[in-house]
């Protein structure tokens, strides 16, 4: 077998109640890469750092060797996939970079790696079917959003308000949106689309974009009668 060069990885967070020290990590990835006659080039540990996106020092020091093809390593060694990211969205997407710039990657403890053609095939298979929630997650999104506006009610992030209205009884409803006294008439100039846009900029100072979103939001049909 062909001795690789490996770079370890290892991450602990404050908020997980880490059941393993980096001490441990770090000795489980000297003993795997001992078994596998793999040289064991450095140890990289990204200390205090969640794993919910890959923006960590020693992450993007060794994403950032790789696209400069500094690398002096061929295969990325950590004791488990969470060590890396807890998204499986990111996960996938890193080893596919990996892959794409020829290194290969071997979780210690789980039965995850790229070096064989099992291991890559398994990763595919988890794609498949990470692919298939993500899409039976955007489905059920979409019918939630389905039955909230039928039922009249807002959507988006703390049920912003549409300009123009104001939120009364908790404004969790459409029916809980009243015309606001002083952007009220802005609006009804704005929707009246035989105001010239460039004439709505020079009154109202809003961007054109702005403008042309408020035009095309749909949710006027449904609160202006």
């Amino acid at each position: 077998m062909k001795q690789l060069k490996a770079i370890g990885y290892i991450r602990t967070s404050k908020d997980e109640g880490e059941k393993i020290s980096p001490e441990q990590q770090k000795d489980a990835i000297k003993s795997y890469c001992n078994s596998q006659n793999w040289e064991l080039v450095d140890v990289l540990e990204d200390k205090g750092r969640s794993g919910k996106d890959l923006r960590r020092p020693a992450m993007q020091n060794i994403l950032d060797s790789i696209k400069g093809k500094k690398n002096k390593f061929e295969v990325v060694v950590c004791w488990k996939t969470d060590r890396l990211t807890r998204r499986l969205s990111d996960l996938l997407e890193l080893l596919k970079f990996f892959e794409e710039s020829g290194i290969a990657f071997k979780s210690v403890v789980e039965p995850i790696e790229t070096i064989s053609p099992m291991g890559k095939a398994f990763v595919q298979i988890i794609g498949v079917f990470a692919e298939l929630e993500w899409g039976n997650s955007s489905l059920r999104n979409k019918a939630t959003a389905d039955k909230l506006k039928k039922d009249g009610r807002l959507l988006g992030a703390k049920y912003l308000k549409p300009f123009g209205f104001k939120k009364t009884n908790g404004g969790k409803y459409l029916s809980d949106l009243k015309p606001d006294e002083k952007e009220f008439p802005i609006l009804q100039k704005i929707l009246n689309r035989s105001n010239p846009v460039r004439e709505l900029i020079l009154e109202t100072r809003m961007a054109e974009r702005t403008l042309y979103y408020i035009r095309s939001n749909p949710i006027y049909n449904q609160i202006i009668k």
